[in-house]
């Protein structure tokens, strides 16, 4: 066997070796005991919902002072989405993320008191570790069409005016300290299966501070795409 020969699986098995003791770069990013701002949070709430919780209105509270949008609805609601995504963030992953308006007028607002600040000037003003955009949907289960029918396998009666299923979308942009590259990105979809009377009990946690876990409240389903988001980091997808 010529000396050539003799190299080729010599050079394979070091090639093999130092592949081996590489370390294999997960998808995962570091975010634990992260100091993080929020600098950005959209929140979409499907016209549908919006509409069934129409007549439970009055059940709402009144709107913060200083707040300038006129949806109470549309207000709790992307209020408690975002308390319930932060104790998820902070509770799952160690993070420890700074109040909304901790830089004060340095930082741009929406309407209903969130961060609305592009990431070039938050890190200009800021000096946070990482900053975090936010966006949140509540989108009407697809029987809520006129178009689709219920799902063969959902057990109710109910017709689909008379219940809420709804879908949770929740996307996680952050940023380092430094750069306007984003240094890791998440979204995830999580489905509400079980329907949700439309009743004044379906809005318990949201507009007082019964804490059920019956599975018969917005607020839980809120809940459980707050969690499905976490569960997408802690698993590196």
């Amino acid at each position: 066997m010529s000396r050539h020969l003799r190299f080729v699986p010599i050079f394979w098995a070091v090639l093999l070796g130092f592949t081996l003791l590489v370390p294999a770069v997960s998808s995962a990013k570091n975010l634990r005991n992260k100091q993080v701002v929020l600098i950005g949070y959209s929140f979409s709430l499907d016209s549908k919902i919006r509409k069934k919780l129409a007549p439970y209105e009055e059940l709402f509270p009144d709107l913060p002072r200083g707040v300038k949008g006129k949806d109470r609805v549309y207000s709790r609601l992307k209020a408690i989405s975002y308390e319930m995504l932060r104790m998820r963030l902070e509770k799952g992953l160690s993070l420890f993320i700074l109040p909304v308006n901790v830089y004060g007028r340095r930082f741009d607002y929406d309407d209903y008191g969130f961060p609305d600040t592009g990431i070039e000037k938050a890190q200009r003003w800021g000096d946070a570790k990482m900053y975090l955009k936010v966006h949140i949907s509540l989108i009407a289960s697809p029987e809520s069409s006129l178009f689709t029918s219920k799902p063969e396998d959902l057990d109710t009666d109910l017709e689909p005016d008379e219940y809420l299923r709804p879908q949770v979308k929740v996307e996680l942009t952050f940023y380092k300290s430094k750069g306007i590259i984003p240094y890791a990105n998440y979204s995830s979809e999580m489905q509400w299966q079980t329907p949700l009377v439309l009743e004044p009990t379906v809005l318990d946690g949201l507009v007082n501070t019964m804490d059920r876990t019956d599975l018969r409240t917005l607020r839980e389903a809120i809940d459980l795409g707050m969690s499905a988001i976490v569960e997408k980091i802690e698993g590196g997808k």
